[in-house]
């Protein structure tokens, strides 16, 4: 099994291996708030030349004000959006999607994962559909990107930046370390799609899976502002043909996730992406929230295999029980959690580091921050607020303007050590 850079038509949109990895790539998923939630937080008598980031929580009204999800944001920078629910269709029924922006304009957005699927002419004809139409299903008709890119020029950016205009793609590349990172965190899923199609090779019906880390930089002009912007997003899929004496058919299925776009005014983008990439890597959702949506997802794929389609009440249901029965996450679900986000970071970090001019740090419950390379002391307290500065005698227990005196100095992460 291994990634192809011009992907096939047709892939599976139904099975347990379609269930299984788009539940892993949408467990990030989240929500929209109804009002924007203001990050200030009070700085007077820090040093010069400091960041200070101020954890942000997002809350899940669908899931009775669950906390969802949690992201790190500069002071005097300004967060809104959160999670979104689409009952209307059940392969994306969750997302999230956001933006913080910064008192400069610059702004970092969290656009919603996309799920699309299609099939030869003769099969969408007899379901009567079309391509670029939507589903039965309530998916978007089309067929898979074959170029780096292309999903992200004809399908993300018409919707992000509706009013767009003189727009010029600068680059538009595959992410080829990304991608072996991503390959290892689905390796158990490529390899029983792999044992599957040995298993039904008699029938001559095959099913491939790839996958892509795409980074794409344009610039364009809105609402009479020159700007420039670099997204960055996983797209992966399933491509099924089945070969028949009479017939031959293809079909597929193939989704858009971890979109972050990183935007700024034209000829500042470059100064301000690694402050724009810490926060960008910030977003993280809860172990209990993650829990709660993975179950549902489960409850779905049952109810798939015993042909039932009463999905907008088992949902509502099925919210309800998971809320009470993740109030208490256990201690395996907690590590495998943990072991998911570690798995996520790697590909996102081999995106941005080395290019970006971001450090990682180890925080004191073992996750890692992204902090701009010019700071040479981090620090960050119980609350998750994150300071950094380049004085080498500052110390935040000290400093009688700051509320806590629980800070902690960070060690940056090697990771080629």
């Amino acid at each position: 099994m291994k990634s192809t850079r011009r992907p096939q038509a047709g892939l599976v949109r139904v099975g347990l291996i379609f269930t299984a990895l788009a539940t892993a790539l949408t467990s990030c998923a989240g929500a929209q708030s109804a009002h924007a939630i203001d990050a200030r937080i009070d700085i007077r008598g820090l040093a010069a030349q400091q960041l200070v980031m101020r954890p942000v929580k997002v809350h899940d009204a669908e899931m009775k004000g669950m906390h969802s999800h949690s992201i790190l944001v500069p002071a005097g920078w300004r967060f809104e959006g959160g999670v979104r629910w689409n009952p209307s269709c059940i392969d994306n029924f969750v997302t999230f999607s956001g933006r913080v922006t910064a008192p400069n304009t610059a702004s970092v957005d969290f656009g919603p994962n996309l799920v699309c699927r299609y099939a030869d002419d003769e099969t969408l004809r007899f379901a009567g559909e079309r391509l670029g139409g939507i589903g039965h299903d309530g998916l978007l008709i089309r067929a898979a990107p074959r170029r780096a890119g292309e999903a992200v020029l004809e399908v993300v950016l018409p919707r992000l930046r509706q009013s767009a205009t003189k727009l010029v793609v600068l680059s538009a590349d595959y992410h080829r370390a990304a991608e072996e990172a991503f390959a290892k965190t689905s390796r158990p899923l490529l390899a029983q799609q792999e044992t599957m199609n040995a298993s039904m090779r008699a029938t001559g019906m095959r099913t491939d899976v790839w996958y892509h880390c795409e980074r794409v930089r344009v610039r364009y002009v809105e609402d009479g502002k020159a700007w420039e912007e670099e997204l960055h997003c996983t797209i992966a899929g399933f491509d099924t043909t089945m070969k028949l004496p009479t017939m031959q058919r293809t079909m597929g299925s193939w989704w858009l996730s971890d979109l972050r776009t990183m935007r700024a005014p034209r000829g500042e983008l470059e100064e301000q992406l690694a402050a724009l990439s810490c926060v960008a890597r910030s977003l993280r959702p809860t172990p209990q929230w993650t829990t709660a949506i993975q179950g549902i997802q489960k409850r779905i794929a049952e109810i798939r295999r015993r042909g039932q389609l009463a999905i907008l009440d088992t949902m509502r249901k099925a919210r309800e029980d998971m809320r009470r029965a993740n109030e208490e996450i256990s201690r395996s679900q907690l590590d495998s959690w943990r072991q998911d986000q570690a798995a996520r970071d790697r590909v996102f970090t081999a995106m941005n580091n080395s290019v970006r001019g971001v450090d990682d740090y180890r925080t004191q419950d073992g996750d890692t921050i992204a902090v701009e390379s010019h700071y040479a002391h981090v620090f960050r307290s119980g609350d998750g607020s994150v300071i950094a500065t380049n004085d080498p005698v500052y110390d935040p227990n000290t400093d009688g303007a700051l509320e806590h005196r629980d800070w902690t100095k960070l060690e940056r992460v090697d990771y080629f050590r």
